[in-house]
């Protein structure tokens, strides 16, 4: 808006100027004077066109401004926890399996009711579950714990 407001206003300006100056009687200005307004008019036309342009180039370049946060000597980030099901010891054990022995374990425990997810022989999140229920429920969870007592129980799974 600011644009058009000051070519409109340039614009009246210099149509005014020039008017006046055609206007005037040729005893008030002489052709000299007449071509000196016609010459600062110019001049101030072409500064503006300069400052506008000169105004866009700096709204359009991007800014990057550095940004520092103060973080006091005393206060430390609490470490991020990674935990994922995919590797825990279960999950490493199950996934050494073949995929018929992973489908084997799946449907097993979506007989007894500790999954309820599709048997696609993938480890996630509900196989984990699944497995941690079983194991808990007065197998030892403790077993879980280690690749060998994960192995265990996939074990047992299978020959039940």
């Amino acid at each position: 808006m600011q644009r058009t407001l000051s070519k409109t206003t340039i614009g009246a300006v210099a149509a005014l100027s020039i008017a006046l100056a055609s206007a005037m009687p040729a005893q008030a200005l002489g052709r000299n004077e007449r071509n000196v307004l016609k010459g600062i008019v110019g001049t101030l036309l072409v500064q503006e066109f300069i400052r506008s342009s000169r105004r866009n180039q700096a709204a359009q370049q991007p800014r990057y401004v550095e940004r520092r946060y103060y973080q006091p000597a005393y206060t430390t980030p609490a470490p991020r926890s990674t935990y994922s099901v995919y590797s825990t010891p279960a999950a490493q054990a199950f996934n050494s399996y073949s995929y018929s022995e992973r489908r084997i374990i799946q449907s097993r425990l979506s007989n007894w009711g500790y999954y309820n997810g599709s048997i696609d022989g993938a480890f996630g999140p509900r196989t984990y579950s699944a497995i941690q229920a079983y194991a808990g429920s007065g197998r030892g969870a403790d077993r879980l714990r280690s690749v060998d007592g994960a192995y265990g129980v996939y074990d047992e799974l299978l020959r039940s």
